[in-house]
Formats: C-alpha cells, structure tokens, sequence
C-alpha cells in the first residue's frame, strides 16, 4: 500500500529543491554573465540557451528526483522504489505540461523529452531502492 504523506514529502523535496537549486544557479550565472558585460535581457537569453547552463540544471533536477526518491522511501519504510517513482512523477508531469502546453515551437527533440523523463524516473527508483528505513509505519 502507498503511504501518501511519503509520496507528497518526497515531491516537494523534488519540487521545491530543483527549483530552489536551479534559480539560485540561473541568477548566479546571469550575474555573472552580466558582470562580463552583457545587458540583463542578452544575459537572461544567452543564459537560457546555452548548453552548459541546461544540462547543469538538468542534472541538479536528476540529482532531487534521486532524492526524492530516498526521502519517500526512507519514509513510507517499505515498497521503496514504488514509493521513490511515485514521489518523482508529479514533478515529470509538471515538465511535460510546461513543454507541450507552452506556446510557440518546440526547440526541445520528442525524443529528449522521453529520454530525460525517464532517466528523472530512474533516478528516483534507484534513490527509492538505496533508502534507508527511517519509520515503520
């Protein structure tokens, strides 16, 4: 049986730390870039779509779903890998609304979408698997 109150802990452990994590990185690197000489909007753009920056930001979100995953087990005390992929998935929905419900083309391949969903799932499975039990319920 799912233990919920794991579940939604473990979601906003997920949501709340990648977009924490992530803001404070965007503003660091804009500033940074600004301090290099770029105007704030040239910086919130170059920012936004370089490669670097992205797949940084995309691996602090792997590293949360990972810890996500460990938090719900750690705490739901049974089923950890179930309860690790049912703490990441609110958070991969959320990306797939934003991606295809955002106006404008896609600059994002189908396939990446799929591949990076997955692996935040798997992330969150192995994260659910090495928890150690915290609380028996």
């Amino acid at each position: 049986m799912l233990n919920w109150k794991a579940i939604l802990i473990g979601a906003a452990v997920d949501f709340i730390g990648t977009i924490f994590v992530i803001m404070i990185f965007g503003h660091l690197w804009g500033g940074a870039l600004q301090l290099g000489g770029l105007s704030g909007d040239s910086a919130r753009d170059a920012t936004a779509n370089d490669p670097l920056f992205l797949a940084i930001s995309m691996t602090i979100g792997w590293y949360f779903d990972y810890l996500a995953g460990k938090v719900a087990a750690s705490i739901a005390g049974n089923n950890g890998p179930l309860h690790g992929v049912a703490a990441a998935t609110p958070g991969v929905v959320l990306v797939l609304v934003d991606i295809f419900l955002s106006s404008g083309p896609q600059p994002i391949p189908a396939w990446f979408i799929i591949f990076s969903c997955g692996v935040s799932i798997g992330c969150a499975y192995y994260g659910g698997g090495k928890a150690r039990v915290i609380k028996n319920p």
